[in-house]
């Protein structure tokens, strides 16, 4: 392990505790400019600037505050975009904010809750709670204050019509939808009718909420759930069926892409990650040998790794195409209020 270890500029090999310690300062970094370039509603700037220049060109780092004056590109009030997206607006890629810090929520729940935030000075800000599970509870609560139907409740949603409507109170700006603005996101945002836009922020239940009980999160996502109807969709091969119906069920790559990873994240495919072992143990049956290629090798734990995590991926992706055309699922919450599973299921809740 220690050869795979980057270099020095003066050749001497870096530590693993110097590898955590730079990967954890790219963690606070980055929930310190989430903090300061978000609103209230969990909107959040597609290109937001940090700025904290060196005295020298060749100096690789110094003194500084990068976030002083984000969203802005240092104290002139530069700007910056790329990828066709406005900066300082929620978009295309801002969106996907929402399903990555669910993702760091549910595989380090502690780590992600344990972030120091700073000021603008670079002082150590108290008063401040901010991590995973507070910015994902600010989209609840935008859902829950200004969606116009209660989607905690089975069936009020959508009970009258095919469209989501309702739901897109909380985003739309055709709708007056608040707080969708902030310093931190000075610019209008993209439409929550683009399904990249609206999928993501599902999952922002998967986090608990105090003014919202564990019942009523999950009918929350089996409300998210039915937007879509999968019914004359044929499984094996799209292209014999029919299309998802639904306002928001779209197939071209980025939608689906989005739609399909955030269901992903809701169907409680992802597990906590644990690092009390260095070593684990994989259950591989006998007439699947030849199929890992590992056939007649004696194998350890350790140098089964990589081979087993490709195969967990697969199970992954193969979960997640289930989970999105499923149409209505149950959830559980463990005794600490966090998500524990979420089971699909279409006749029978032994359908799992």
């Amino acid at each position: 392990f220690d050869e795979s270890l980057p270099h020095r500029l003066n050749d001497k090999p870096t530590s693993l505790n110097e590898m955590v310690l730079a990967f954890d300062s790219a963690v606070l970094a980055g929930y310190n400019i989430l903090h300061f370039s978000s609103c209230s509603s969990g909107t959040v700037s597609n290109w937001v600037g940090v700025k904290a220049a060196c005295e020298h060109d060749d100096t690789l780092n110094c003194p500084g505050v990068p976030w002083a004056h984000t969203p802005y590109v240092g104290e002139e009030g530069g700007t910056c975009a790329q990828s066709g997206t406005t900066f300082g607006a929620f978009g295309a890629d801002a969106s996907r904010t929402a399903w990555r810090i669910a993702m760091d929520y549910i595989l380090y729940r502690e780590e992600s809750a344990n972030v120091t935030i700073f000021d603008r000075e670079g002082h150590i800000d108290t008063d401040t709670d901010f991590g995973a599970q507070r910015y994902l509870n600010r989209i609840v609560v935008q859902y829950a204050t200004s969606a116009i139907c209660d989607g905690g409740t089975p069936g009020f949603c959508m009970n009258s019509t095919t469209s989501p409507y309702q739901l897109a109170y909380a985003y739309d700006t055709k709708f007056n939808a608040s707080n969708v603005t902030c310093p931190g996101v000075p610019n209008p945002p993209e439409s929550w009718w683009a399904g990249f836009m609206a999928y993501p922020t599902f999952t922002a239940f998967v986090a608990p909420y105090d003014e919202i009980g564990a019942a009523q999160m999950s009918n929350w996502m089996d409300t998210f759930s039915s937007i879509c109807d999968f019914s004359s969709v044929n499984l094996q091969n799209l292209a014999w069926g029919g299309q998802p119906r639904g306002k928001i069920c779209l197939t071209s790559y980025f939608e689906a892409s989005q739609a399909v990873i955030s269901t992903m994240v809701m169907a409680g495919t992802l597990r906590p990650l644990s690092f009390k072992s260095s070593s684990f143990t994989v259950v591989v049956l006998k007439d699947e040998e030849h199929e890992l290629g590992i056939q007649g090798r004696g194998i350890s734990a350790r140098s089964f790794e990589h081979e087993a995590l490709s195969v967990l991926v697969g199970l992954v992706a193969v979960g997640a195409l289930v989970a999105v055309v499923k149409r209505s699922h149950t959830s559980s919450y463990g005794e600490d209020g966090s998500l524990r599973s979420l089971v699909y299921d279409d006749h029978s809740e032994n359908d799992v």
